[in-house]
């Protein structure tokens, strides 16, 4: 083979194994890939290499024996000096993008501080018109026996609500900080209070953003919160018993430690929400999407999902005893440790849900859809409370609809 070969050989084995070991940082001496570097330091190792295996060649030919020994130390000098200069650029690349990195980071942060700075100044601006216009809303309740309010109101209080921007609210019990908007929170809380008309409200609620409101600690009971843009307020340690979100947007909301009881949800947005550890007991979730939401530690006895969406939620160790989930999507969600005990789950999808140590005494599950075959199986296997029950009770059959998957019917109808 001819030295051209050889050399072509081992750029291209260098161009492979330095991207390569660009790709895994080089050994750890780089803190992000960079290809670049992997292929520099490569190729000084196998120059390297082939100055070392130089300096072995057979010495057959003595004439040449001595240009050989002395070509093979000058590729060799030349070689550690190119692996030296490699290392080095590795080294001040990775310094140099590791500062433009902190730089980026430090420019960022200062950015954001202008930004909320920004908000804070436009928001205490618009603040001072707020009292002036609750100032008309009086007025106008006041001059009508029905108690409505106008739409040219309710439209300056929409743009007034747009104007009052999330900005990150630090807190002090904790290091962690969040989007959200006390003026909003506030704004809504004195709305409430004038008590006018429900379709006038209905009209407000429907027109004015309450976008990442701060209600945390606030008594909303038995207010009618129907429809509503509640999307990732902050209604944590609330009281929300009797209240009604029907058809309201809770998306990303924090909703945990709060009263919930006999609250309605029914067809409200609560993807991505966090419920945990509230009290919900026989509070109404029927047709509402709780897909990715938070449920562990939830104590929602008696409650109604029935129709709901549940998919790839967290219901660790929640309590859902003689829950009516009749048709409910639990797709891949953690129901471990439930307690689901004399629970509705008549058609409902089970499919990927995982179920260790749950606990199904007494629950129905005619029509309930799970994956295999081995559902049962697996639940004594995982310590599932009550599957000798359902095992003696119900039978599992093919889903004409989906193949591999799988269907409860009572073993009296198989």
């Amino acid at each position: 083979m001819t030295k051209k070969w050889i050399l072509v050989i081992l750029v291209l084995a260098s161009i492979l194994i330095g991207w390569v070991g660009g790709y895994f940082r080089v050994l750890g001496i780089l803190s992000e890939p960079d290809f670049i570097s992997g292929f520099l330091l490569c190729l000084s190792i196998g120059a390297l290499i082939y100055s070392l295996r130089k300096l072995g060649v057979s010495r057959e030919l003595k004439a040449r024996a001595e240009l050989v020994e002395k070509n093979s130390y000058i590729y060799l000098a030349l070689t550690i000096v190119l692996l030296f200069f490699a290392v080095v650029s590795i080294v001040w690349v990775n310094q140099q993008n590791q500062l433009l990195k902190d730089k980026i980071d430090s420019q960022e942060g200062i950015l954001l501080e202008l930004k909320d700075g920004l908000t804070s100044v436009t928001t205490q601006s618009v603040v001072a018109q707020i009292p002036l216009i609750l100032r008309v809303i009086q007025q106008e309740l006041e001059s009508d026996s029905l108690k409505r309010i106008s739409i040219n109101t309710i439209d300056r209080l929409a743009a007034v609500s747009e104007l009052l921007k999330p900005r990150r609210t630090f807190y002090l019990d904790s290091d962690s900080s969040k989007m959200s908007s006390p003026e909003r929170g506030q704004l809504l809380l004195q709305l409430i209070h004038l008590k006018m008309d429900s379709n006038s409200f209905m009209d407000l609620k429907r027109k004015v953003t309450f976008e990442a409101a701060d209600l945390e600690n606030a008594d909303l009971g038995e207010i009618d919160m129907s429809c509503a843009n509640l999307n990732k307020a902050i209604l944590s340690n609330c009281n929300l018993k009797k209240s009604n979100f029907h058809h309201a947007n809770l998306e990303g909301a924090d909703i945990r430690k709060s009263e919930l009881v006999e609250a309605c949800f029914n067809a409200a947005n609560l993807t991505r929400a966090d419920l945990s550890w509230s009290n919900a007991t026989s509070a109404s979730f029927v047709g509402a999407t709780m897909d990715g939401a938070r449920l562990d530690n939830i104590q929602a006895i008696g409650c109604d999902l029935s129709y709901s969406s549940i998919q790839w939620a967290e219901l660790k160790m929640a309590r859902l005893g003689m829950a009516n989930c009749h048709s409910t999507d639990f797709k891949g969600s953690n129901l471990g440790r439930i307690n689901l005990d004399g629970a509705v789950l008549v058609n409902a999808n089970l499919i990927r849900a995982n179920i260790k140590q749950a606990s199904l005494l007494t629950v129905q599950l005619d029509g309930a859809r799970v994956k295999g075959l081995d559902w049962i199986s697996m639940g004594i296997k995982e310590n599932v409370s009550g599957i000798s029950q359902v095992n003696s009770k119900y039978g599992l059959v093919s889903d004409a609809n989906s193949p591999n998957k799988f269907v409860f019917r009572l073993k009296s109808e198989i």
